[in-house]
């Protein structure tokens, strides 16, 4: 038997590596859709997320209060092809405030980030759009560089970053007004591409035109072309893409402000709007914008040269050029306006005449967007949470198993206890079947962010509902709510937390190797005990002042890296969960003990205990210490009582109890009782 059973851990040694290998490759498969783990790095606040839905498609994101906004992958909304022309997804987060709640790039194909190994610069890229005002105008620059409305770029991978900037912006305008994702004035439309030749621009005045011609002018020799001139706004999408193309438009003009005025000015004749005296005064001499009588000059700092035009049955101009003046200029891209153009003649009495022509410009209706109001935030109809349930039917039976099986096992914790071989064979596998079935294929981990949000849910009054929409973590919380008053904090610690199992199992495997152990002091003990309710405390304090910050600020927790994602994940989090889970080699269940916030809520919880099945005898203690020196976590004083508040139930002192060739009290009495017969016939 003991031959099968270190077989049995062996194999479950050699399996785990197997396993998050091959349940973390799942994670790659998840580029178009969404997961739990995915949905909750670009929207940490999310209680639960909604399947994909609408056109284009995106996943409904719901808090404690209700509806708090959408995720969407960029592929789905815009054109991402990459610098390299390949294929790009970036998953992003937007609340109904205007702001994005987070974006992560989870498949690229970019050369150039690939061979220099530049993924974590992308991670740092991607971080810089939490928070950030989707509706504003964001540029990237070179890293170094900084100014208002700009982000750094990705050293060596600046046009790469572009595109990744007008996917994430572009697409969450998009999504926004699509799903009416917070209140939205009339605005240009960005969204929308419709395929138009150069004359279909010209019909739907799109493109406007000035001919001047040597009629125009008082002095001029002939009658003959002098230049001809035509202008046209480039934010709409259907106007900017079918003249720029799809590149230009999305490295130039998609990531801008749609308050902004883009427009392009395209001339051919002998007659140059650019002249020459913009290259030492920086401002354009002879074009400049007009809007109700209010001059707005043209500079050099906010000019484009384009070289050609990519339109469909377009002329060819001698002369391309983009403007844009920026909403702060206090333009109104939907009001009127007109480009004035000084025309010198060259030929009239005074050398510096110009004769002044204007080129009126109206955007029109079929390239704007209609305002909307913002969306109420209720919480979602009943039938989606009956859904959800109905969808988890298999792994709530699969869970109400588990949770039955180890409520046998408690409650014939005796039985078992006298079987030491039998009842370690049971306690390996379940706490194998949590690991791998609870935590890397269910995913249901407790984490101190679930106590945060209820705390949070409970202080604002949140309807109660939603804690409906999570049943497998509701049906735990509940059993672990019932087991304190039962048998308090170590049931849950020490039989359903995959993390937990995770850390015994490795600890079960280093003693089979005979890796050293470290028995920490009970002075140690007692220094740092208390860590873990100190971090509880900050993390609670922090989620007053922001479920964000406090949503960072556990990450203490491993249990993200290790159970959710799988150990796929950039590697300074796999660092520190390997590093945990090392110091477990050495130190059983080393960040349980000290410093596991959600252990320290257990804790708390695991004070309304009313039982103590526990049993011990007169000598626990004095003068039998053994149960202490095998307690594998530490939690039996000197004095042979248990610190319930650490115990983790896994009966090891049980066993002791019980086994007449361990424990020294029943081998003192076997003796005693071997020695009355002799004693009794002395005495006769």
């Amino acid at each position: 038997m003991r031959s099968r059973l270190r077989r049995s851990i062996e194999f479950v040694a050699l399996a785990l590596p197997v396993l998050v290998t091959a349940l973390g490759a799942r994670a790659d498969a998840l580029t178009p859709l969404l997961s739990d783990a995915l949905v909750r790095e670009v929207f940490p606040a999310m209680r639960y997320y909604i399947a994909p839905e609408g056109d284009p498609p995106a996943a409904a994101i719901y808090d404690v209060k209700g509806l708090a906004g959408y995720v969407f992958a960029s592929s789905d909304v815009v054109d991402t092809v990459g610098f390299a022309n390949a294929p790009f997804t970036i998953v992003v987060g937007i609340d109904l405030d205007g702001r994005l709640t987070g974006a992560k790039v989870v498949d690229q194909h970019e050369p150039i980030i690939d061979v220099n190994m530049l993924q974590g610069s992308v991670e740092e890229f991607t971080k810089q759009y939490d928070g950030l005002e989707y509706g504003l105008g964001w540029r990237i620059e070179p890293r170094g560089r900084s100014g208002e409305g700009t982000l750094d770029g990705v050293s060596s991978a600046t046009i790469s970053a572009i595109l990744f900037n007008q996917a994430i912006i572009q697409g969450a305008r998009i999504i926004a007004r699509a799903h009416d994702a917070g209140e939205a004035g009339a605005a240009v439309d960005m969204m929308v591409f419709e395929p138009a030749p150069w004359p279909e621009l010209i019909e739907n005045e799109a493109i406007a035109r000035l001919q001047v011609t040597g009629a125009d002018l008082p002095s001029h020799p002939d009658n003959g072309p002098v230049i001809d001139l035509y202008a046209a706004m480039v934010a709409p999408t259907s106007i900017g893409r079918n003249l720029l193309g799809g590149l230009w438009y999305r490295l130039h003009v998609a990531t801008r402000d749609p308050a902004d005025l883009v427009f392009l000015v395209m001339a051919n004749g002998s007659y140059s709007f650019v002249g020459t005296d913009v290259y030492y005064s920086g401002t354009f001499d002879r074009v400049r914008v007009v809007q109700n009588d209010t001059v707005f000059p043209l500079t050099r700092e906010n000019y484009r040269f384009i070289p050609f035009l990519k339109a469909t049955d377009g002329p060819t101009f001698s002369e391309i050029g983009m403007f844009w003046l920026p909403l702060a200029s206090g333009i109104d891209p939907l009001a009127p306006w007109r480009l004035e153009l000084d025309v010198a003649d060259e030929e009239a009495a005074n050398p510096g005449a110009t004769t002044t022509f204007s080129l009126p410009y109206s955007l029109s209706e079929r390239y704007i967007l209609p305002a909307k109001a913002a969306p109420q935030a209720t919480p979602p109809p009943a039938a989606v949470w009956r859904a959800v349930w109905a969808a988890q039917s298999t792994n709530l039976a699969i869970l109400a198993v588990v949770l039955g099986l180890l409520v046998a096992m408690l409650t014939a914790m005796a039985p078992l206890a006298r079987r030491p071989r039998l009842y370690t064979a049971l306690r390996l596998g379940f706490l194998a079947v949590v690991l791998v079935w609870m935590g890397w294929w269910a995913g249901a981990q407790l984490s101190v962010i679930n106590v945060l949000t209820w705390l949070q849910a409970l202080i604002d009054r949140s309807d109660p509902t939603m804690l409906l929409f999570d049943p497998l973590i509701l049906v735990l919380t509940l059993f672990t709510l019932v087991s304190f008053v039962l048998w308090g904090r170590g049931v849950f610690c020490g039989w359903l937390c995959p993390f937990g199992a995770l850390q015994e199992l490795l600890s079960r495997v280093a003693r089979l190797a005979r890796v050293p152990q470290v028995s920490l002091s009970l002075a140690v003990h007692k220094r740092l005990w208390p860590v873990k309710y100190v971090v509880l405390a900050a993390l609670v304090a922090l989620s007053f002042h922001s479920m964000t910050a406090a949503g960072t600020g556990s990450e203490i927790e491993p249990f993200k890296t290790a159970i959710s994602l799988k150990f796929v994940r950039d590697w300074p989090y796999l660092i520190y969960a390997l590093t945990l889970l090392a110091a477990t080699l050495v130190v059983e269940r080393l960040f349980c003990r000290f410093l596991c916030p959600l252990g320290a809520v257990m804790v708390i919880g695991g004070k309304l205990r009313l039982f103590n099945p526990l049993v011990r005898r007169a000598e626990c203690g004095d003068p039998c210490q053994l149960c202490a020196r095998k307690c594998p976590i530490q939690a039996i004083e000197r004095s042979g009582a248990i610190r319930m508040d650490e115990c983790f139930y896994c009966l090891d002192c049980q066993s002791l109890y019980y086994d007449e060739h361990r424990c020294p009290p029943l081998i003192a009495d076997a003796r005693r009782r071997a020695r009355a017969p002799i004693n009794a016939v002395a005495a006769e």
